[in-house]
């Protein structure tokens, strides 16, 4: 059968087939789902829920207003085909979250900002070191 994670691996799977940019979203509270960009636009899709556009699904309909939700993707390609293959992440946690939430508390907002931050230079210092093996490869 299954479950969230599966389902969603397997809908981002099919969606980069098909050509969209997506990203893995995870609320880090059990529940993963999928965001496919359509138009310039990031839509969420739960292929567990068969929902498309209902990012405060879990807000209204499961009663759990996320404290913090982040996404991960790969970097899209450019118009040459060039990609670096840095994995980025981005802290969604607005959109899931109803307009009449309590705030998410400080702490948290901060932390959450500290590992994004913390990932995020790790990764471009994992794509530096890669350009420069690879120009040294070529050498």
């Amino acid at each position: 059968r299954g479950r969230c994670g599966e389902y969603s691996w397997t809908a981002l799977r099919l969606l980069e087939a098909l050509g969209f940019p997506v990203r893995y979203i995870d609320n880090h509270a059990g529940h993963v789902w999928v965001e496919a960009c359509v138009q310039g636009r990031w839509i969420h899709i739960d292929p567990c829920e068969a929902a498309v556009d209902m990012p405060l699904l879990y807000a209204e309909n499961w009663g759990r207003t996320p404290q913090h939700v982040l996404a991960y993707g790969a970097e899209r390609r450019t118009a040459a085909g060039n990609a670096s293959g840095a994995v980025t992440i981005w802290d969604v946690t607005d959109q899931y979250r109803p307009s009449s939430a309590e705030p998410v508390p400080e702490a948290t907002r901060r932390a959450v900002e500290t590992v994004v931050a913390e990932v995020r230079a790790k990764e471009a210092r994992r794509v530096a070191d890669a350009a420069v093996a690879a120009q040294t490869s070529r050498a």
